[in-house]
């Protein structure tokens, strides 16, 4: 990927490069969790390999585009994001998505194959259910301010101090409940994708041994499972973890290219 087509895609307030790399020969887009933000990858880019550019997506509606109207529709996001990765299309790309990010990054992969662009060469979906798994506490977007909270603290990855505090609180629920109303009102295309999928979930969240295998079932390619320890949001205390699975997609990939 040249100098210019990676500027190029910057172009678009959806991508934010995370370090950048002189002469990238692959990508890797982050997608973050429901309410979350680019942040969650911050540092990421120093235990990449080196001719791997790290970008991160950046939902509308918090932090630096807090005046931007958040999605709410799945559709919606994914038309941005192919649209943002159009330049990205010269070189590998891989998605790593957590939690709700592994669903965004997976209805992307469909619609690629979908329209014919080249498919993404990996896919990382990270303390997420499968795309059909409809959750048992479902709908969580038309609830309560007080409910939300109980769900973020359940999860464990939100401070309750922030919560306790009525300017902050609004600024956390508003975008989580516009995207908890993305995932909600979103129904996968039938059948599996092509891109390789590598799954990863802490060992003290709620997914279960069905929860995997409907991963698995989701595409055609290569499929891989780890279990790493912590909960739902195990990557703020060892963010390592996801990316030695995430480098070991990228190399996987590369030798079975080279074979």
């Amino acid at each position: 990927m040249t100098c210019l087509a990676l500027a190029s895609a910057l172009r678009n307030p959806l991508l934010y490069a995370v370090g950048r790399v002189q002469t990238p020969t692959a990508a890797v887009l982050g997608l973050p969790h429901a309410g979350g933000t680019c942040r969650l990858f911050r540092g990421w880019e120093r235990l990449l390999p080196q001719d791997t550019q790290l970008l991160a997506l950046r939902y509308p509606g918090r932090e630096a585009r807090l005046t931007h109207a958040p999605f709410r529709r799945m559709s919606d996001l994914v038309e941005q994001i192919l649209s943002a990765t159009l330049f990205l299309e010269d070189m590998d790309l891989y998605l790593f998505g957590h939690s709700m990010g592994a669903l965004v990054g997976y209805a992307v992969c469909q619609e690629m194959e979908a329209r014919g662009r080249r498919a993404p060469s990996g896919l990382v979906v990270s303390s997420s259910r499968p795309p059909w798994s409809v959750p048992d506490n479902a709908p969580i977007h038309s609830r309560s301010d007080a409910s939300l909270c109980e769900e973020l603290l359940a999860l464990d990855g939100t401070p309750p101090e922030i919560l306790k505090d009525p300017a902050t609180r609004d600024l956390v629920l508003s975008p989580l409940r516009a995207d908890y109303e993305l995932l909600e009102t979103w129904t996968p295309m039938e059948g599996p994708i092509d891109s390789p999928i590598h799954e990863i979930h802490g060992d003290a969240d709620t997914l279960t041994e069905d929860d995997v295998n409907g991963w698995r079932c989701s595409t055609t390619s290569d499929f891989r499972s780890r279990t790493v320890p912590g909960g739902h949001f195990y990557l703020s205390d060892s963010p390592a973890l996801a990316i030695h699975c995430l480098t070991d997609l990228i190399r996987s990939r590369r030798t079975t290219d080279h074979q």
